[in-house]
């Protein structure tokens, strides 16, 4: 098993309800990413739990509606 699909193997074990083919459309750095974040979300909330925003992500994001 290549680490791509070992990757994508364990984000659907982390969440169901993402499928394989939807997840094979993300680079390999989103998904490593994407499995991080579901790692850190799993654990017990607390002192020790923690997840740091990569540094070429944005802290705030906003949308303007298109209508």
């Amino acid at each position: 098993m290549t680490t791509r699909d070992r990757i994508i193997a364990d984000i659907i074990e982390l969440n169901p309800t993402a499928s394989r083919d939807f997840l094979s459309l993300f680079r390999d750095r989103e998904l490593e990413q994407y499995r991080d974040h579901l790692l850190h979300a799993a654990r017990p909330r607390g002192g020790t739990a923690g997840w740091i925003r990569p540094a070429e992500e944005p802290a705030i994001v906003c949308r303007t509606s298109a209508a």
